[in-house]
Formats: structure tokens, sequence, C-alpha cells
């Protein structure tokens, strides 16, 4: 160890942070299990699409066979044509609540998107975090030499652009007052 620096209270802490990491992967999995929960009521969304749907198939059939009888009675056109009007009005009806249930599966999708993805950068923020702790801990305990060590290092610049969305850095970049390079690797942000 360098001068100064006390090698056992580094392991010491070094291993109170390990668990830290543990704790952070089992939140992230109750997370992940969250959004997994979102995505099931994603789909009774859509279930409940398609039954609307039935339905308003249903109520265009109906309506043809009124337009139908509407040819043949012209004279009794009337009462049928208020049953028409009346047919028209549920089919407008369920075509809005198609398009609210729609709505919600697709703005429902797209939460889980951006949460798995915003998941995915934490969880490999912590395992980078992990082994770099292992990897210092190996060094520590003579398991590791300094060029092992150090091959493995990774500056702040990289795990910027691995660990940190396009948008963060762009958003940083501007309150900073540097211009934002964007980094040319192939990426799906949703935010």
């Amino acid at each position: 160890m360098t001068d100064g620096v006390d090698a056992a209270a580094v392991v010491v802490a070094l291993h109170a942070l390990l668990p830290y990491c543990d704790v952070i992967s089992v939140h992230l999995d109750d997370v992940a299990g969250n959004n997994a929960r979102a995505a099931v009521v994603v789909l009774e969304q859509i279930g409940e699409i398609d039954i609307l749907a039935t339905g308003v198939s249903d109520d265009a059939g109906y309506l043809a066979g009124l337009v139908d009888r509407l040819r043949v009675e012209l004279p009794a056109a009337g009462p049928l044509a208020d049953e028409l009007a009346t047919a028209a009005a549920r089919i407008v009806t369920r075509a809005g609540r198609l398009s609210e249930h729609g709505t919600r599966a697709v703005a429902g999708v797209q939460f889980e998107d951006i949460g798995r993805q915003m998941i995915g950068h934490i969880t490999e923020a912590v395992d980078d975090l992990r082994y770099q702790l292992v990897r210092l801990g190996g060094y520590i305990d003579g398991e590791l030499d300094t060029d092992a060590v150090r091959a493995s290092i990774r500056g702040v610049e990289q795990l910027r652009d691995r660990h940190v969305m396009d948008s963060q850095r762009a958003a940083h970049a501007l309150a900073m007052g540097e211009q934002h390079v964007v980094v040319q690797t192939p990426t799906v942000e949703l935010f």
C-alpha cells in the first residue's frame, strides 16, 4: 500500500462495501419485478381491447343487418333508423373506449421499456463497481499484481460513456458549458 494508507482499514472498508452491492442488486430485482407486474397490467389492457373489438364487430354486423332491413322495408324506415342511430352511438362509445385502452396499453409498454433501460444501466454500473471492488480486494490481499489491477481500471470518461444515457451526457455538457460529443455506437433510448 502507499504511504499513509492503513491497508487493514482499506480491506475492512472494501469488505463493508461489497454487501451494499448485493443489497442494491436485490432492490434492482424488486424494481424489475414491479416492471414485470406493469407488463401484466398492459396485457390485461390489451385483453380488454380484444373484448371491446369483438363488441364493435358485433355492432357493425348488427348495423349491416339494419341497413339491409331498411332497404327492404323502406316504408317502416323510421323505427329502424332510430335503432340504427342507437347502434351507431354504441359503436362510437366503444370506439372511444378502445382508443382509451389502446393509449393506456401503449403508455404502459413505453414506461416498461424506459424502466427496463434505466434498470439495465444501473445494474451494469453496480456490477462494474462490484467487479472493481473485488479486483481491488484481490490486490490488497496479494492475489493480483499492480499491472493486473491497472489493466482493469476504467477512467471517469469510460464510466460515463458506458453507464450514462446520451441524453444525460448532453444535459451535463450543456450545464458545464461544454460541447456534447455524440458517441457513435448503436443505442436505443426512449427518453
